[in-house]
């Protein structure tokens, strides 16, 4: 078990990250910055972390790793491709922590976001899946993150290009 300081440490450095992340790129945050806000010392940060970057990278994969926990089955693309349609969307239009930490690098969320669903749905043999997942994920998280236009809309023409795969696959 976590002990109370380190947990209140971490959700401090936490809530400071976030605030500065919504209000500039990652790459002008400063630890020392992020210290002050968090009201943290330093050299506290950097028992934990190496640098920002590996910060921010720990909050990704914790931010991805919840909203897919949450993800029933990487196999609902070749069975029911609304709801895999459905269930991307959701975890990419209702997480704000996954919209601040990835703000402007949808290319690195789009690449973690595949390799996690591959590696938690174990379909790296299978390499049929696998390829169809990559196309998939990678249009569909693409479309999702980069294209302006109302969101049900957005999501119709997700679910017809779904059931269009799902038809060439069975074929």
């Amino acid at each position: 078990m976590e002990d109370l300081r380190v947990r209140r440490t971490r959700a401090a450095l936490e809530n400071a990250f976030y605030k500065m992340r919504a209000e500039k790129p990652l790459e002008k945050i400063k630890i020392i910055d992020l210290c002050k806000e968090a009201l943290v010392n330093k050299a506290t940060f950097y028992n934990y972390y190496g640098d920002i970057y590996e910060f921010s990278d720990a909050l990704e994969n914790e931010v991805l790793k919840t909203g897919f926990d949450q993800f029933p089955s990487l196999e609902l693309l070749f069975v029911a491709p609304e709801k895999f349609v459905d269930e991307v969307f959701k975890v990419f239009t209702q997480n704000d922590k996954l919209a601040i930490l990835f703000d402007g690098r949808y290319d690195i969320l789009i690449e973690k976001a595949e390799k996690f669903l591959i590696e938690r749905f174990d379909i790296s043999k299978d390499v049929k899946k696998k390829l169809y997942a990559h196309f998939f994920i990678r249009g569909a998280f693409g479309i999702l993150l980069n294209y302006q236009c109302d969101e049900k809309l957005k999501l119709k023409y997700l679910i017809d290009i779904a059931q269009c795969l799902i038809k060439n696959i069975e074929n």
